[in-house]
């Protein structure tokens, strides 16, 4: 069941309490008035600091309504009305009740009941509680009890966060990844119970002083239970004032200390007649005393930690978990993290290495003798560069370890050829191929696609990498290849409808042909499209060309070089041609270097394309001291963007034979 609140409501129960019937008449020796012996009073509480179950300040407004009274001045019934206001939270609240009290001349003492029902409206949740409570109050001891019972809505949920695992973490042949803990932020109301007995230390006409020693238990859902003792002393001032300290300790809320001061209007005790002095009070004045009760709901903030566990990292190609093979130093297992291989040989000589869909992660930073050939979905990874895998359940993922040395320094040696297959990595190894024989390429005259090569150091041999007819995605990044006996990289596609190159960020020194090739030519039917990026190359001393870009047969090529340095190129510093088909090419060229060349430092040579349109935009580059040639025969439709503005916005002398178009962007 769900109760609300209307503070409008409230009102209406107040004025309708303000004008209930009283008793009769008062008897002769009253004054006529509308109530006998008590009359209503407004008293305000402030309560400063924490106390159980509340954070920060509180005030109370008190309206105290005699309801019925007997003529003999023992019997009391009582509406009582309070309105609270939280200082720190800015939160309000209500609380609305009634009793009843008997004066026992037989025993002096003044005996009570009451039972409240609570409204809180606390950060957008209401909470409801019920009281109830029993009291004696006496000339010298006071005792008193309360419960405490919230119903309807209890727990609140204020907040919910989530912090993942920082790092992924290997476990046997798998790579363990996302997981996190949960902590979540609760309000819990409290059911409770507390009593208290006081002793009276002190009375004059001025002041009363009363102790009270106690205890208090709140408990619900989620909670370590609080319970604890409290004592309190409590200084009554002329029956129209009350100021209190208390001081409770429990596991829950721990030590609070608590200051607290009341003035009320007319006495606190509600009697008549002016003329009777203020104080000491006899159990038969307290008919009118105010109920001391625990006027908030006592609530407690609660935090819950859930620990999400791991999984395992699935692979894209298989939609099976990730499976590595580890090689690490002094290894002398069976491939797993807990137990890996010491050398490089027993991972590329296990039967697991042959059926491919794996990850070899290699820490040995040993040497290995001799060719590797690749299995579909082989992954060769060294721990020297940052690496990071793609994963289905938990996108890119950076394998623990790596990083270790990211200016490869001291790479893993592979002295052969490293073949490879469809959906293959090598990454962070030094590659030492015999002489002429390619360093890095891939199957023998066979279409083969989404390759990486990145961070590699290759020295020597024929082809530093070396594809002839790719397809899908291909990215050679990051490498550093000196002293190849052709082309420091050569990517050729072929028998590929589509292929997306990536050839960025390699640094080369020193081949005797190109630096970077990139050869469309494909086969009768194919069509290809061909999106090339090279970007950041770094290439000195190429024997022919330091970039050299072919397009012929029926294919369609968009390549877009952007920040590269060519430099002591045989040749020019950068090639573009076309000999045969009908074909269409887009070159764009952006702040690029080519200097020091034999022949014209940037070249177009499409004379000899049968049916080639190509298309250049040139902006920012640099190509000195022999600068552009553009060169147009046959049936080629050359279009340079801005032609009439390419000395401006590039340096370097342009020199142009046959028919060059002006087209706009």
């Amino acid at each position: 069941m769900t109760f609300r609140f209307s503070p409008f409501g409230l009102v209406l129960v107040t004025v309708g309490m303000l004008a209930s019937p009283l008793v009769a008449q008062p008897p002769p020796d009253v004054p006529p008035s509308s109530f006998r012996w008590f009359l209503p009073r407004v008293a305000y509480r402030f309560d400063e600091a924490d106390a159980v179950g509340r954070q920060g300040g509180l005030s109370t407004l008190d309206i105290f309504l005699p309801l019925a009274e007997s003529p003999s001045r023992d019997e009391l019934a009582f509406r009582d009305v309070r309105f609270l206001y939280y200082h720190d939270q800015n939160w309000f609240a209500a609380n609305v009740g009634g009793g009843y009290r008997r004066y026992l001349p037989s025993h002096d003492i003044t005996l009570g009941g009451y039972g409240y029902y609570d409204f809180h409206r606390m950060g957008g949740q209401d909470i409801h509680q019920a009281v109830g409570g029993v009291e004696c109050l006496g000339d010298l001891v006071d005792a008193r009890a309360n419960f405490y019972i919230p119903f309807g809505d209890k727990r609140q949920s204020l907040r919910s966060t989530f912090t993942p695992n920082a790092d992924a973490l290997f476990q046997g042949n798998n790579l363990l990844v996302g997981g996190g803990l949960t902590r979540q932020v609760f309000q819990q109301a409290l059911t409770g119970f507390d009593a208290e007995v006081g002793i009276r230390l002190y009375a004059s006409p001025a002041l009363e002083v009363r102790s009270f020693a106690g205890g208090y238990y709140y408990d619900g859902e989620g909670s370590a239970g609080a319970v604890g003792p409290r004592f309190r002393l409590e200084g009554r001032i002329f029956d129209y004032a009350t100021a209190e300290a208390s001081f409770q300790h429990d596991r829950v809320f721990k030590t609070t200390v608590g200051v607290a001061m009341t003035v009320s209007f007319p006495r606190l005790s509600g009697r008549r007649h002016v003329e009777d002095p203020a104080q000491p009070l006899n159990p038969s004045d307290r008919l009118g005393d105010p109920v001391l009760r625990t006027g908030h709901v006592a609530l407690e903030r609660q935090t819950k930690i859930t620990t999400t566990p791991r999984q395992a990292a699935i692979d894209p190609l298989t939609g099976q978990p990730l499976f590595f093979l580890h090689v690490t130093p002094g290894g002398a297992g069976n491939g797993t993290i807990e137990s890996p291989f010491g050398a490089l040989a027993q991972a590329v000589g296990d039967p697991r290495f042959a059926a491919g869909n794996l990850v070899v992660y290699d820490r040995s930073g040993g040497v290995f003798a001799g060719n590797v050939t690749f299995a579909p979905g082989t992954r060769l990874l060294s721990n020297s560069p940052i690496q990071m895998l793609q994963t289905t359940n938990f996108g890119v993922v950076t394998l623990p370890f790596s990083g270790a040395d990211t200016n490869l320094a001291a790479l893993p040696t592979i002295n052969g050829t490293v073949r490879l297959a469809n959906d293959s990595t090598l990454s962070g190894y030094a590659v030492n191929p015999l002489a002429g024989n390619d360093a890095v390429t891939g199957p023998s005259a066979k279409l083969f696609s989404n390759v990486q090569v990145d961070n590699n150091i290759i020295t020597g041999g024929q082809r530093g990498v070396g594809f002839d007819d790719v397809g899908g995605t291909v990215v050679v990044r990051d490498n550093r290849i000196t002293g190849s006996g052709t082309s420091a990289i050569s990517v050729g596609v072929q028998s590929a409808s589509s292929a997306t190159l990536d050839l960025s960020n390699n640094r080369i020194a020193s081949p005797t042909q190109n630096g970077i090739e990139v050869l469309v030519n494909t086969l009768s039917g194919t069509n290809a499209s061909v999106t090339a990026n090279l970007a950041g190359n770094t290439i000195t001393g190429a024997g022919n060309n330091g970039i050299a870009i072919q397009n012929d047969a029926s294919s369609s090529l968009m390549a877009t070089l952007t920040g590269n340095s060519a430099n002591l190129s045989g040749a020019s510093g950068l090639a573009l041609f076309s000999t045969n088909g009908t074909n269409t090419a887009r070159i764009t060229a952006t702040n690029n270097t080519f200097t020091n060349s034999t022949n014209p430092d940037v070249l177009a040579d499409y004379s000899l394309g049968s049916s080639t349109t190509v298309k250049l935009g040139f902006d920012g580059n640099i190509a000195t001291p022999t600068g552009y040639q553009f060169n147009q025969a046959g049936g080629t439709t050359f279009n340079v963007i801005n032609l009439g503005t390419f000395p401006a916005r590039n340096t370097g002398t342009l020199t142009t034979t046959g028919t060059i178009n002006d087209v706009p962007q």
